[in-house]
This record gives C-alpha cells, structure tokens and sequence, in this order.
C-alpha cells in the first residue's frame, strides 16, 4: 500500500509465518498527540531513505492514513480511525486467514516478525516508516544501488516482490506501479501531514525540510524524480549506513490494494469491476 526505486526485499516468497493474533495490554491514547509531519517521520525513523522518496511511495500507498488496512482479494467495508480499530481489525483478519498489509508504508503481514512488530507496533507511525524504509533500501541495493534506474526497479521490487512487475500495468489503461509512484512526487510537500493524530513523535521539533544534502545515509535522488527541483549533493552512490540483516526469502508478499481511508473489520468482495490491484479508489 513515492518513487525513486526503492527496494522491496527481491526474494522468493516469504515463507508464512504463523503469528498469534496479538491484543495489546493497553491502547489508551498517548498522553500527548498531534498531527505529524511525514517528513519529519521519515527523518526521525527511516533515514536510510531520502525522505521525498518515502512521501511519493507512502502516497501511493496509504495516502499518509497510519491505520489503513489493504486486504488482498477483498476490502474492508470502512478502514479504521484509531489505533484501537486498527489492531481489532488486523487480528480478525488474520482470525479468518486472509492476507493483508498494514499502515503508511503497507507493510504485509508475512513481514511482521521479521522486524519485530506485532498487529499493534505495526500501525505506529515511526516502526511502520522504518520497516518501509528498510525494504525499500533493501530493494535498492538488490537492484545496484547508484541510479535512477535502479530506484525504480526498486518501486517495482517494494510493490510485487520482483523488479518487472511494477513497470507493468495490471489492467489496460491504467498506470503501473512505477509511474504511479513517480506521479505522486511530483505532489511532494515537505508539510505534508499524516491523516490522523498520532502519539507525539518530537512535539517541539520543527517541521523537517525536504532534500537533506550532505547527508551519506539517504537513498540517490535524481532529477527525474525530483522533477527538476535540485538533487542532494551525493545524489550519485550513496550508501546507507544502517546494516539490517535479510532473510534471502523476505519480500513484501502480494501488496494489498492500496485504499486510504482505515477501516472496519468486516471484508467484502470487490466488486466485479476490473481495475488494477493497487487502484482502490476506482479512479482510473
């Protein structure tokens, strides 16, 4: 569920790991909450990933909406507001065995224990952009690190698991993944705020600027995707340098559809209208 070839885990599929639906002690609200910069998020969680990057992939998929949900296969009737809402609605899911990805950066549910999150970690903001931001590394690494090329081999990588999958479109007459990621950066603000309040991340720091040049651990952004706005000094091979170790196999497995708005658990059949996997919102 922002462009620049990021890098999903290129792999073989993910081997289902069988996780126990997950209620968590306590979902009182967050002594103190707001209304979140993305940017800032991605500064502050995901800085192996230049933070422009993040904002057109989570566009793309969440529509910066941390408690969405994208079911494969199905949708659910109403996405949920809360964080309460959420985590109840992700443990029915995977109660009734379906497959799902969860959050700003969609991050499936076969990944979880990978990195250490459970049906409620999942949906808090900052975890939820560091683990996309990880895949999406991982991705660019895989598919050789330096160019814009190989970024949106990454996007394709993030979105299917593979690098040709998301240069293709799922249906005729619609966009493939790639172009719908180059597109939304295009829409880059660096004021971009999440859909919903979330606990405090930082209350008092302000809000994080856009292209952070002379900093070594973001991916390469080029002129294509920044749509000739200036690159970062070190826009040419750049190395991140937050080591994570892989599993050859990770990958995000089946990218949900890529709906905005949270919902309820309750998951109906998509209509019989064909249009592409990540199009949830009919609009092309």
């Amino acid at each position: 569920m922002f462009k620049k070839t990021i890098a999903l885990l290129l792999a073989t599929a993910l081997p289902f790991q069988t996780m126990a639906a997950q209620t968590p002690r306590s979902l009182k609200p967050a002594a103190s909450s707001q209304r979140v910069s993305f940017n800032q998020l991605a500064e502050q969680c995901g800085s192996t990933v230049h933070p422009d990057t993040l904002q057109a992939v989570a566009r793309v998929e969440s529509k910066f909406n941390p408690f969405v949900i994208g079911v494969v296969g199905g949708a659910l009737k109403k996405q949920p507001e809360t964080l309460g809402e959420a985590v109840a609605a992700a443990n029915k899911l995977h109660r009734e065995g379906r497959n799902f990805s969860m959050g700003l950066m969609q991050i499936n549910k076969k990944n979880l224990a990978h990195f250490g999150l459970n049906y409620e970690t999942v949906f808090h903001p900052c975890k939820n952009v560091a683990t996309g931001a990880a895949i999406l590394q991982e991705c660019f690494k895989r598919a050789g690190g330096a160019t814009q090329a190989h970024l949106q081999k990454a996007f394709s990588c993030y979105y299917s698991g593979n690098f040709g999958t998301g240069f293709k479109a799922d249906f005729k007459g619609q966009p493939p993944y790639v172009v719908k990621i180059l597109n939304a950066a295009r829409e880059n603000n660096q004021h971009q705020l999440l859909a919903y309040n979330v606990p405090a991340i930082n209350p008092t720091a302000p809000l994080a600027a856009s292209g952070r040049a002379g900093k070594t651990n973001s991916v390469p952004v080029t002129p294509s995707v920044y749509f000739n706005r200036t690159p970062p000094a070190n826009a040419q091979a750049v190395k991140a340098v937050r080591a994570v170790a892989y599993q050859p196999e990770l990958r995000q497995p089946e990218i949900p559809s890529y709906d905005d708005a949270p919902a309820q658990p309750n998951v109906e059949t998509q209509p019989a209208k064909p249009r592409a996997a990540w199009d949830v919102f009919g609009e092309f």
